[in-house]
């Protein structure tokens, strides 16, 4: 972590095939065919609980989607917090390797890189404390011996994110906002599918023959997974119109049925984004059926098989931020 800075996507503040806001798609798209039916509704009594239930011994592969946290919302707790210390530790004992929507710059791509990053960082407002909390989970994945994974994007890509700005060539730098988000795609998938490439290299359960007691209990073990990162790369059923912008069937396809998306909403973050939130069946039953002010327990919406919002609720959300 010494040799550059962590530096995270914040383009996607909205989720399920929602538009961008600092983006050119177009944000009248209809809802998904596929989500347009009414979502069920269940409570847990932890996020980890609501998490726990939603995977099955046939998941290899779940995405944890987030509403990036921005300036205008930095005093509220982040939804990568809530990750870090309330999903991933129990989480742990299954994950072979955590992906994290992120990168490190390295400075080997000269002043494209910097203005690309530059560029993005002006445009996305993300808050300044997003950069401790990552290597706060990356840190942590580690010691709980999960195999932490950041992205990695090449000089080209950089300089595909500005176009024909920076680089030393006197135009002014101008993010395109599409490209970038294919990059990340891209950037994603490929890791993913690495990832599950080199966990097939790694001895499981049976693999290594001799007694149950002789094999390794994290061979045996972790198996899973776990993604984290904006909640419109990880959409399993999304618009038509931004389904380029997801890695979940290329991995779907890799792991059939083994797939399953987890948007963890955090109700400030909801707020903030309720107006492009208003359109999608979930948020209608959130905003319906809401609990009692003070409860301390969390939302779980079923949108599709493998598809899943879990929403703690603010009383969770600031007990969890306490201890």
């Amino acid at each position: 972590m010494k040799r550059g800075r962590i530096y995270r996507r914040r383009l996607a503040t909205s989720a399920i095939g929602l538009v961008l806001v600092l983006s050119g798609i177009p944000s009248e798209a209809g809802e998904s065919p596929s989500r347009g039916t009414t979502p069920a509704i269940d409570r847990f009594e932890s996020v980890f609980d609501a998490v726990a239930a939603s995977l099955s011994p046939e998941t290899a592969v779940v995405a944890f989607g987030e509403l990036h946290q921005r300036t205008t919302t930095a005093r509220s707790r982040s939804t990568l917090s809530v990750f870090t210390s309330e999903v991933l530790p129990p989480l742990a004992p299954r994950l072979s390797h955590l992906v994290v929507e992120t990168w490190m710059t390295t400075g080997k791509c000269g002043e494209v890189e910097k203005a690309a990053v530059a560029e993005v960082e002006t445009k996305t407002e993300r808050p300044h404390h997003v950069e401790s909390e990552l290597v706060v989970l990356l840190t942590r994945a580690k010691s709980l011996g999960v195999s932490p994974q950041i992205l990695s994007i090449d000089c080209a890509s950089y300089q595909d994110m500005i176009g024909a700005g920076g680089g030393g060539g006197g135009a002014k730098p101008a993010l395109d906002f599409e490209k970038t988000l294919a990059i990340t795609t891209q950037a994603l998938s490929k890791k993913i599918l690495a990832v599950l490439d080199e966990r097939e290299k790694t001895p499981h359960e049976g693999a290594q023959g001799g007694s149950s007691g002789s094999a390794r209990p994290a061979a045996r073990t972790r198996r899973l997974v776990a993604v984290y990162g904006g909640a419109l790369h990880n959409d399993l059923l999304p618009d038509p119109e931004l389904a380029a912008y997801s890695f979940a069937s290329q991995v779907e396809r890799r792991v059939p049925g083994g797939y399953v998306e987890i948007d963890l909403f955090l109700p400030a973050l909801i707020d903030a984004s309720a107006k492009l939130l208003a359109r999608e069946p979930w948020f209608r039953v959130y905003r319906a059926d809401r609990p009692p002010k003070g409860w301390q327990g969390v939302l779980r919406l079923t949108r599709a098989p493998g598809s899943y919002v879990i929403v703690p609720s603010r009383a969770a959300v600031a007990a969890g931020g306490s201890r």
